[in-house]
Formats: C-alpha cells, sequence, structure tokens
C-alpha cells in the first residue's frame, strides 16, 4: 500500500516561501535606517548650532530673553515690612499733637502736670490716656511730652460762622465720645483720676458710665484747671475759711452795735431828758431813737398813736402828751 506524502498548510507554505524574502530584505531596511538617521543628523546639526547661538546672543542683550526691540519700561514693585506700617501710624499720630486746642496745655494744669510726669513709662494708664487723646500707635519716649503739650481736641475757632463752627465741634465730640464709650467704667474712672478730674456727683447725679464719660470729655475738650478735683477741695477750703472770716466779722460788729446801743441806754437821764414848763420830757435825740425801735419791734399795722403813746411814757416814765405831735412826726418818718 502506498502512502501519500504529506501536504503542506496553506500557512505553513506562505511562511515558507517569504522567510527568505524577509531575510533579504532586513539587511535592507538596516541599510535604509542608518542612511536616514545619517541624513538628518548631518541635516540636523546646523538648526540646533544656529538656535543655540540665537539665544545666547539674546541673552547678551537682555538675560531675560526679551527683544532687543522691546521698548517696555519694568515696573519696580515696592516691599513693605510691618515697621513701615508702624512708622505710618506714628508720624500721623504725631502729626496730631502741633494742633492748638482751646484749652490751658496740660503742662500749665498743676495737678495734671504733676500727675502725667508721675506715670511710667510703660504704664497701662499713660498709654491709655495717649491713645484716647491722640489715637493711633506712639513712641514711649514722647507720649508724656505730647499730653503735656495738649490743650483740647476743640481747636480754636477756624471760621466765624457759628454753624459751621458748631459742625466741626460735634463731628469732634461724636468722634471722642465713640472712643471713650468703648471703655469700661473702671477704665474711665482710672483716666479720670490720671488727669486728676473731679468726679465727685452733686444734687444727687449717679455716677454711671454717661455720667464719666461727660466729665471726661468735658476736660479733654477744653482743659480748665477748675475742672481738676485739686483746685475744686482747695477753693472749698479757701470759701469757707471766707465764710467763716465773715462770719466771725459780723458777729464782732454786731457785738460792738450792741455795746453802743446798750451803752447809750445807760446814759445819764438828765442828758435825755429836757425841762418843758417845769416838767422832764425826753430830748427830740432820745425820741428818736426811741421811734426807731418801736418801729422794728411793733408790727405797724396794728399800732395806733395811742399804743405808742403809752409804750414811750412806760419807757421813759413821764407823761409824754406835750410831745404827742412830735411823736407823730417821728414815726411818719420812720415808716416812709
Amino acid at each position: 500500500m502506498e502512502v501519500e506524502p504529506a501536504q503542506p498548510k496553506p500557512d505553513e507554505a506562505v511562511t515558507a516561501d517569504a522567510a527568505p524574502a524577509a531575510a533579504v530584505a532586513a539587511p535592507a531596511a538596516m541599510e535604509l535606517e542608518d542612511n536616514s538617521n545619517t541624513a538628518s543628523a548631518s541635516s540636523g546639526a546646523p538648526n540646533k548650532k544656529r538656535k543655540s547661538e540665537g539665544a545666547s546672543k539674546r541673552l547678551e542683550i537682555d538675560p531675560l530673553g526679551l527683544p532687543a526691540t522691546s521698548k517696555r519700561e519694568r515696573k519696580t514693585v515696592a516691599v513693605f515690612e510691618a515697621e513701615d506700617f508702624q512708622a505710618a501710624a506714628v508720624a500721623k499720630a504725631e502729626s496730631r499733637t502741633h494742633l492748638d486746642g482751646r484749652g490751658t496745655k496740660l503742662e500749665d494744669i498743676p495737678s495734671t502736670c504733676e500727675s502725667i510726669k508721675a506715670a511710667k513709662m510703660k504704664g497701662q494708664e499713660l498709654k491709655m490716656a495717649h491713645q484716647l487723646v491722640f489715637g493711633g500707635a506712639s513712641k514711649e519716649k514722647l507720649r508724656k511730652q505730647q499730653l503735656l503739650e495738649f490743650s483740647g481736641y476743640l481747636p480754636t475757632k477756624s471760621t466765624d460762622d457759628e454753624e459751621e463752627q458748631t459742625a466741626i465741634d460735634d463731628k469732634l465730640e461724636l468722634k471722642y465720645g465713640e472712643k471713650a464709650r468703648k471703655l469700661t467704667n473702671p477704665g474711665l474712672k482710672n483716666l479720670c483720676d490720671f488727669f486728676d478730674i473731679d468726679r465727685s456727683a452733686t444734687d444727687g447725679e449717679k455716677v454711671d458710665k454717661d455720667f464719666l464719660v461727660d466729665r471726661l470729655l468735658d476736660f479733654l475738650a477744653d482743659p480748665s484747671e477748675d475742672l481738676t478735683k485739686t483746685w475744686i477741695k482747695d477753693n472749698k477750703k479757701k470759701a469757707a475759711a471766707a465764710a467763716a472770716k465773715k462770719k466771725k466779722a459780723k458777729a464782732e460788729a454786731g457785738k460792738k452795735k450792741a455795746a453802743k446801743e446798750e451803752s447809750s441806754d445807760e446814759e445819764d437821764e438828765d442828758d435825755m431828758l429836757e425841762d418843758v414848763d417845769g416838767q422832764k420830757v425826753p430830748t427830740d435825740k432820745a425820741l428818736r431813737r426811741w421811734v426807731k425801735a418801736y418801729v422794728r419791734c411793733f408790727n405797724l399795722d396794728k399800732a395806733t398813736t395811742k399804743h405808742a403813746m403809752e409804750t414811750a411814757s412806760d419807757k421813759f416814765g413821764v407823761d409824754l402828751k406835750p410831745k404827742k405831735q412830735r411823736i407823730k412826726e417821728l414815726l411818719t418818718e420812720a415808716m416812709a
């Protein structure tokens, strides 16, 4: 029995036939790749060189690589430090100290000046007072001197128009009022004591925040020595001493007058009486003195001439019918 030889499959036949062709094409492809690499290398080298030379030229003209023909100016950027803002705030606060106020400089008010000078340089009251008056930051070494030169936050009148000046004053009052009301009651009391401001209540006033703010701003708006508690205390003593002296002088004068009247009453009756038709009657001087005393002591709406005659007769111990007309005249003169 004859065996037929195995026939190759169609795919295997194609592969077998293509193998010799692929082997022949591979070296050709490799050769073409080498040639293309060589060509690209030879053609690209000059381009890279030109680009690097152009870049280096631009760098020589402008390190940032900008075109030499550019005319745009570069803007400088300001860099601020924290100290710069603080310095600006200090300068602003210092410029405020040069304004002239309506009142007396604090250095010319003895008790206030003494209190400011005695304060500690880094003390809380000094710092708080300076911030309220001038606002903003400040140099510690300048606080005392600036406060001593302060003469009120209401400026000297800058216009003859009263309405315009009132509007300026109201604006400042509102500004300082808002600042003061941010403080606590203990803080307001400390500031009043720092400036030696009298904060004692009178006529049943209630010492609340509004009361303290009003007392503090009354002083700072227009500083005056008569608003300090030291001045008020000293003048109360002076007033009391003056009143006591006046009372004493009045009492002494009263004593002298009483002694003089008493001595006059004790004059010799012969000097008070005169002889009229053989009868002793009071002299005109004695009657005038008695009538003045009578007018002071009796209610003239109810007094009568008869009552006056009887009283005078009892006083002098004689019948005064002969002097009735004269007594009427003296009474009319005294009551006029």
